[in-house]
C-alpha cells in the first residue's frame, strides 16, 4: 500500500486497489476457489479475481461468483473475460 501513497488521490497510481487477488489462466476453477480459500477472511470483500498468463501479463478478469458456479475442472482461462480496460499508473 505505501508506493500508491506516491501518486495523487486522483491519479491513477491513488485511486488502484493494490492487492486484487490474481492466478493463473491455466488453473482450474477449483485450484482458484482453494486460493481465495486462503485468504480467509481476507477474500470476504473480494468480487474480482485477475487471471494471468505464465509471464505475469494480464489476461482477463474474473468475477468471483462465475469461478463458484463453474464446473470444478473449467480452466480460468475459459472463464475470464478478456476485454477489459487497463491503465499504466505514471507519477509526474
Amino acid at each position: 500500500m505505501a508506493p500508491l501513497l506516491e501518486y495523487a488521490d486522483d491519479a491513477t497510481g491513488g485511486l488502484m486497489i493494490p492487492e486484487e487477488p490474481v492466478v493463473r489462466e491455466n488453473i482450474t476453477a477449483a485450484n482458484a476457489l482453494d486460493i481465495l480459500r486462503l485468504l480467509g477472511p481476507e477474500a470476504e470483500d473480494i468480487s474480482i479475481v485477475l487471471a494471468l498468463e505464465d509471464f505475469d501479463k494480464l489476461v482477463g478478469t474474473l468475477i468471483v461468483i462465475r469461478l463458484a458456479l463453474a464446473r470444478p475442472n473449467t480452466l480460468v482461462g475459459d472463464l475470464a473475460r478478456r476485454e477489459f480496460v487497463s491503465v499504466v499508473p505514471k507519477n509526474d
